[in-house]
């Protein structure tokens, strides 16, 4: 058994590309998309594998969790411990554009008080990483929602995986996938020793867009449903989508107001990650010999 874990990050396009994967005949999917199995202490090849399907043929293991890349100093040893000769996939995405995502996304879930508008919220993510602020000035119980900043330095996560797994990491361009997602598949295929052909005349699909909600007690339910059936839904993803593009037709909203970065807070968020996404370039450049062309890093 091998396995393949897609690792982040968060709004990059890891729920299409593990929905693409667990419909390959060859692969084994993870009973539910996100494991976070790694995020705790003692972890074994033994107890992981009970988060996956025992039928089937699949040969390849795959999980995705996009947490794992922002808790790289703790996940990265975990994971080399229990299964050192896995493949690791992270889907990187422009990291002004992943916050701005971030932002919709949790605000349509009700993390984010309608309330807070996406440059306050720019301005308290700032504060918080710059120790101004504590958790307890924030409205926030949870602090994943103030760590979105430093989530997106991948390349100081990324040297915890590449150090310890070295050739057998991954990275892949969001923008690249959404470009040509039939070769970026392909290439997977192959670096996992499956059937690429699979993919040749495939219909490819996005899934877990963010959109918000009409009616509010109708879209709780929405989540709450969709939670309670992702095990059934993630073997049949395009129902999945049949199901969500009916919901959204008859519970959909447009993106709110206050929901778009300020060009003002679109600069401080490029100049916070100038030197990663730089680093980030290297990175490309010498795993997949590619460079990356960010819409808000186009003259770093």
């Amino acid at each position: 058994m091998s396995y393949l874990i897609i690792g982040g990050t968060e709004k990059a396009g890891t729920t299409s590309v593990f929905e693409y994967l667990a419909i390959h005949p060859q692969v084994r999917p993870s009973i539910r998309k996100e494991t976070d199995y790694f995020r705790q202490s003692h972890c074994s090849e033994y107890d992981y594998q009970q988060f996956f399907s025992r039928g089937g043929s699949g040969q390849v293991c795959v999980e995705a969790s996009p947490g794992y890349l922002g808790l790289a100093s703790e996940v990265a040893p975990r994971i080399h411990h229990a299964l050192p000769q896995s493949r690791l996939l992270f889907i990187l995405r422009d990291p002004v554009e992943r916050f701005q995502s971030s932002y919709r996304f949790h605000r349509s879930k009700y993390f984010i008080p309608d309330d807070l508008d996406i440059d306050t919220y720019t301005e308290m993510c700032l504060a918080f990483d710059e120790g101004k602020i504590a958790l307890a000035d924030t409205p926030f119980e949870n602090r994943w929602f103030m760590d979105v900043l430093p989530a997106g330095r991948y390349a100081s996560h990324l040297k915890h995986y590449i150090d310890r797994f070295d050739e057998r990491v991954m990275l892949l361009d969001f923008d690249y996938l959404n470009r040509d997602p039939a070769t970026v598949m392909q290439g997977i295929s192959r670096a996992m020793g499956i059937d690429e052909d699979f993919y040749r005349d495939f219909e490819f699909f996005r899934s877990n867009s963010t959109f918000q909600g009409k009616l509010k007690p109708l879209h709780s339910l929405g989540m709450k449903v969709n939670d309670r059936m992702e095990p059934l839904l993630r073997r049949h993803p395009r129902l999945k989508r049949r199901i969500v593009d009916m919901y959204r037709r008859v519970n959909g909203a447009s993106t709110p107001e206050g929901a778009t970065l300020s060009p003002a807070s679109a600069q401080r968020l490029r100049d916070y990650y100038y030197r990663e996404v730089e680093q980030v370039r290297q990175m490309f450049q010498g795993i997949q010999q590619q460079d990356i062309n960010w819409r808000y890093f186009h003259a770093a």
